[in-house]
């Protein structure tokens, strides 16, 4: 038997995840996130490259009742620096974090995606 995250990675291997709807009805039971299995899907949907599903878990998270940390939007920020076409995107991101909550990482994230953008130069 899948966990949730098990099967959100699955999803996110073929292309089937677009929320964290298909995690409940793939399960056949409503999930219950936490920040840190938040950090955890966006990390590995960062890895994976899926910016789109990685920004939409990270906006959907309030409606989850999660408050998104310094790792939530790091991930986010990461997932665009593999795309070098949205290092704006990666910035956007960086600026919404509340004050206080970027670190060296977040920073970092977000200058690797406009090192990669020859739009950015």
């Amino acid at each position: 038997m899948f966990s949730h995250l098990e099967l959100a990675c699955e999803q996110f291997q073929n292309g089937t995840f677009h929320d964290i709807h298909d995690i409940s009805h793939g399960l056949g039971y409503a999930v219950d996130l936490d920040c840190r299995e938040l950090n955890e899907l966006l990390a590995f949907a960062s890895r994976c490259g899926r910016w789109q599903e990685a920004s939409e878990l990270l906006a959907q998270a309030p409606l989850l009742r999660i408050s998104p940390d310094v790792a939530s939007y790091t991930s986010v920020i990461a997932a665009y620096a593999k795309h070098p076409q949205l290092w704006q995107k990666a910035f956007i991101t960086l600026r919404s974090m509340p004050s206080g909550l970027p670190n060296v990482f977040s920073y970092g994230a977000a200058i690797s995606a406009m090192a990669r953008s020859s739009d950015a130069h």
